[in-house]
């Protein structure tokens, strides 16, 4: 923890993946926008939650363990700040987007999207995410079919019949990250123009 006034930090550094640098972060300084109020936090633990995803049918929440060694995973916390599982799930690698569909949790890492049973907390299959270079968010259509978003491959997959394709790419997605399927349209956040950008009419609707 930092002070005010002057710190101390001392660094050991590595050769690692051709090259190395510093990074420090002071997680104890939070910054709320005017009217949000925190309701709870959790302190220590947490492996660099990158994702949250309320679950309405158990009341829980799903929370992404993204650093771990290469060996990360879910926890569970209930709505109430309180963690049920911190390690609920474990066996992925570096995980990132979550969605409910079918019955199923699914959840996109590093090479799979994977799908989890909630009710027994078992990874039930693993899909690779062909060519994929950095997989990150997912999505469904009112038809079953998943996108999963490729925020270094500048490109959305879909996943259907139990295959990936490589389906949109072009000048009009750079670096996409989140999802969301609204009604005909694909809303994704563009990171390239940092815009959210849609992809529906003819684009999108006759695939549904």
């Amino acid at each position: 923890p930092l002070h005010a006034g002057e710190n101390e930090l001392v660094f050991a550094v590595e050769e690692s993946f051709g090259g190395w640098g510093l990074m420090a972060q002071d997680n104890a300084d939070d910054l709320l926008a005017p009217g949000v109020t925190r309701r709870w936090q959790i302190t220590g633990g947490n492996r660099l939650p990158e994702s949250v995803l309320y679950d309405r049918d158990r009341d829980v929440l799903y929370v992404t363990q993204y650093f771990r060694g290469g060996d990360e995973g879910l926890a569970r916390v209930s709505p109430q700040g309180e963690v049920r599982d911190a390690w609920w799930i474990t066996g992925l690698l570096r995980p990132t987007g979550l969605a409910l569909h079918g019955g199923s949790l699914w959840v996109v890492d590093r090479r799979h999207l994977v799908q989890i049973d909630p009710e027994r907390g078992a990874i039930v299959a693993r899909h690779p995410i062909a060519g994929a270079v950095f997989p990150n968010d997912v999505a469904f259509d009112a038809a079953g079919r998943a996108y999963v978003s490729d925020t270094r491959g500048d490109c959305i997959h879909r996943f259907a019949d139990g295959a990936f394709v490589r389906w949109f790419a072009g000048p009009e997605v750079a670096r996409p990250n989140g999802l969301c399927v609204d009604g005909d349209r694909l809303l994704y956040g563009n990171g390239g123009d940092d815009n959210l950008l849609g992809i529906g009419g003819a684009d999108f609707r006759p695939e549904l």
